[in-house]
């Protein structure tokens, strides 16, 4: 029993020690792992905010995530499907593949409206959800087997009325999402998304 009091004294002393310690000081190593962590984040976040596929004047230019759609058939295959569940959300999400993610809940919104918008507005604390469903949109709707096909690596819709279809819905998802921003705390309770 003696020992016990002894390690809960002195692990007291311990805290209170290191109350009155000054701030830890980072090595130049963990100064630079700082600083590469914070350029990966920020390269993630700019290629979630891009969208895929970007037209500016007469030029076309495509993301990383894009390029693989068009070049690779069988990576295309992997990430289109008939029809998708939230356990692909799940999926995407938990590899952060947010856009991924995003264009698989355009694809639930129509049966799954209400889970869908709880979902992004969950994420609209930390990022610009609209640019994320603008991007998710312009990356994944011109690659997508029931839109379109790849001719000389190059996008050819067959189904403008699918792929509008999918536009409408994510103009409409975007405008639910910025119409509940605007209620009241007390609306908001009433008009849970």
């Amino acid at each position: 029993m003696k020992h016990i009091y002894y390690y809960i004294i002195s692990f007291i002393g311990v805290i209170g020690y290191s109350q009155q310690s000054a701030p830890p000081v980072l090595s130049n190593a963990e100064w630079e792992k700082l600083r590469t962590n914070e350029a990966y984040h920020q390269e993630w976040l700019d290629e979630t905010l891009r969208p895929g596929v970007l037209m500016t004047g007469d030029s076309i230019s495509f993301s990383l995530e894009a390029r693989k759609l068009m070049g690779n058939k069988n990576y295309r295959d992997q990430v289109y499907k008939d029809s998708y569940s939230f356990l692909d959300v799940q999926k995407s999400l938990i590899a952060m593949q947010l856009q991924k993610a995003f264009w698989q809940m355009i694809d639930l919104y129509p049966t799954h409206q209400h889970e869908v918008l709880q979902y992004i507005m969950a994420y609209k604390q930390v990022i610009n959800t609209d640019q994320v469903l603008l991007g998710a949109f312009y990356t994944y709707a011109f690659f997508d087997p029931k839109i379109t096909t790849i001719k000389d690596q190059k996008p050819v819709i067959h189904r403008p009325d699918i792929f509008e279809e999918k536009f409408r819905l994510t103009k409409e998802i975007i405008h639910h999402i910025k119409y509940y921003e605007k209620l009241t705390p007390q609306q908001k309770v009433s008009n849970n998304p």
